[in-house]
């Protein structure tokens, strides 16, 4: 994706270079959409477990889930793009960032997450 980006960066440079309205314009777009693929390598989507929950890392935000709010995590998905999600006491699930891949990688993140869970249970909850 980042290369991606950066080529059309490029290709916008040019095309800012030719002039006129439609260049100028057909530019700007370009190297909005290059930003846009450049962004997910410059700040990619991450998970951080702590005692007081999860901290979810977004490109355009961060969002917490303590502990006590979470059910229970569950790995589900296909055709390779398996992912790992956390239910919500109200029953509303988000799907966690970075933890995508194979079956094995996103049910292994799936036992580790509900392991800590359940530390976070065994101590009152705390």
């Amino acid at each position: 994706m980042l290369v991606g980006g950066v080529s059309v960066v490029c290709v916008a440079i040019s095309r800012w270079q030719q002039g006129g309205k439609a260049g100028v314009v057909g530019g700007c777009l370009m190297i909005l959409l290059g930003a846009l693929g450049i962004a997910p390598a410059v700040r990619p989507e991450t998970l951080t477990v702590d005692d007081g929950g999860l901290h979810l890392r977004y490109l355009f935000g961060v969002r917490v889930i303590p502990w006590y709010l979470v059910r229970s995590f569950r790995a589900g998905g296909g055709n390779g793009r398996w992912a790992v999600r956390v239910e919500l006491g109200t029953g509303r699930q988000v799907m966690l960032p970075a933890l995508q891949g194979s079956r094995g990688r996103a049910e292994r993140m799936a036992d580790e997450l509900t392991a800590a869970h359940r530390e976070y249970l065994a101590d009152g909850g705390d």
